[in-house]
């Protein structure tokens, strides 16, 4: 698709950023789900730029896949096994099974994951902290994944305006493990004054219970009222636990371990109403989410700051958007209400600095129109970027004695508005955007306060982050070919002293 790339479930929309995928309505919340969808039974890709009010004000670009309604009773098996051979190799093993029957459908999947990961990289690394720093950094990394996943599922067809299913999906990772290999020559000042060798060998093992997650849904018309009900539980719990042996050409040896266990749950549930009102289409909605997370992080050595954390957080909303077909074009607006209330706690006992609440306004507009061959969209939206929980995570993580990584409790949402021109003609299809960020969340590496010469490296927010994108995507048709060429580009503003 123009603009879009990615792979592995994670898919972004070129100046974008990455895009939350629907299929059938429904959100996609385990990304294998895409990996096990025929491309045969897809019917259209729609691909959403500026998302409107009934989307979270955190969701940059949608992916909207509608699959073809299955026709005919009956039974009916699929198998899939494939082979991939790179410097590893990758196993997908994979039945699907279906009933259909008197407008029930009985669905359930079983599949089996191989995949092994290899990089190679180096990394030339300078740090102005007490002096000048120079790593030159040479990085192996393996990684071993075997997982077994098993879906169960019912639709059923009340009657041709009305449909209601549910959806069971369990996975396990019995066997996980990355093996990390790093040789650091490190000087100080200018590369002719040599401080040390560095060789270090990582072994982390996970030892993940199995997740769960359930979707439920409902979607009808009562007359003129179009009701989409979603609701969806998830939970997982993963555990790891980390040897990092450190081998000094100059200096003493060290050894750093860690164990890390973090527990989520997600709940959420989204309604919405659609009915004709003065000639165009209303929507009105609702959507609720609550999510815990709790993260216990040990370092046996003390070299590291063990931790003890949870953070809930409950996001309610309400939201509307109204279209009206003008004579001349398409009008589209939408106003989306959140309410946000985070709390944090450090062994069982709440932090208030780091417990947050937000009320929020979020806006969207758009018109498209039509001039001879030539459709053309404007698009306005107001999003929100919060801190990911492994950004605010306060956990100390080892690169070597020279580097630290953490997050920072402290991050601020970002504020983002974005503008965008969309046009096309026939095979081609032209954007240009432009996106402003306030309290953007950037990298940022500090001095530690107890040793000067090792850097954290971690998160902070800046003031203001201006951004233009533009896109050119080129899709003619040849007989049976279709090539495909886009072309992009993205320009930012910004200063860091």
């Amino acid at each position: 698709l123009p603009s879009v790339t990615g792979n592995d479930g994670d898919y972004f929309v070129f100046g974008k950023g990455k895009a939350v995928i629907y299929i059938n309505n429904r959100e996609v919340r385990d990304p294998s789900e895409l990996d096990k969808l025929n491309s045969a039974d897809i019917r259209d890709v729609e691909i959403i730029t500026n998302p409107g009010a009934r989307y979270d004000a955190s969701v940059k670009a949608v992916i909207r896949i509608n699959t073809i309604r299955k026709v005919g009773d009956g039974f009916g098996f699929d198998l899939r096994s494939s082979y991939y051979q790179s410097e590893n190799v990758d196993l997908v093993e994979q039945l699907n099974l279906n009933y259909r029957k008197n407008g029930w459908d009985i669905f359930g999947t079983m599949a089996y994951y191989q995949n092994e990961f290899l990089q190679k990289s180096n990394v030339l690394q300078k740090t102005y902290v007490d002096t000048l720093w120079l790593q030159n950094n040479d990085f192996i990394t393996e990684n071993h994944t075997k997982t077994i996943e098993a879906i169960a599922g019912i639709n059923y067809e009340i009657s041709p305006k009305h449909y209601i299913g549910m959806q069971y999906t369990f996975s396990f990772i019995p066997r996980a493990y990355i093996d990390s290999y790093t040789n650091s020559k490190v000087y100080f000042g200018n590369m002719s004054n040599f401080y040390d060798e560095l060789n270090s060998v990582e072994k982390k093992t996970y030892l993940n219970k199995p997740s769960h997650l359930f979707n439920a849904y409902y979607n009808g018309k009562l007359e003129k009222l179009n009701i989409d009900f979603n609701t969806d539980f998830y939970t997982d719990n993963q555990s790891s636990r980390s040897t990092i042996t450190e081998k000094s050409l100059k200096y003493s040896d060290k050894t750093v371990t860690s164990e890390n266990d973090v527990d989520n749950r997600l709940v959420a549930a989204k309604l919405i109403l659609s009915y004709p009102v003065f000639g165009g289409s209303l929507s009105l909605g609702s959507e609720y989410t609550d999510t815990y997370r709790r993260d216990k992080y040990v370092n046996r050595e003390n070299t590291l700051l063990s931790l003890n954390t949870t953070i809930e957080e409950r996001n309610a909303s309400i939201f509307a958007e109204y279209s009206y077909a003008l004579p001349f074009g398409q009008l589209g607006a939408g106003l989306r209400y959140e309410n946000v209330k985070s709390y944090y706690f450090v062994d069982d006992k709440p932090i208030d600095e780091q417990s947050r609440r937000y009320s929020q306004w979020f806006p969207n507009a758009s018109f498209a129109t039509n001039i001879g061959d030539i459709s053309l969209q404007l698009s306005y939206t107001a999003k929100t970027k919060r801190p990911t929980y492994r950004e605010l995570s306060n956990n100390t993580f080892y690169m070597n004695r020279l580097t630290m990584q953490r997050g920072n409790p402290l991050l601020k949402p970002t504020l983002m508005q974005d503008i965008t021109l969309i046009g096309s003609w026939k095979f081609m299809q032209a954007m240009i955007s432009y996106k402003e960020e306030r309290n953007a969340i950037l990298h940022w590496t500090e001095q530690d306060k107890d040793t000067p010469k090792i850097s954290i490296v971690s998160f902070r927010n800046f003031d203001r982050l201006p951004r233009l994108t533009a896109l050119l995507a080129v899709a003619p048709s040849f007989g049976i070919w279709t090539p495909q060429t886009s072309v992009g580009f993205q320009k930012q503003w910004i200063t860091i002293d």
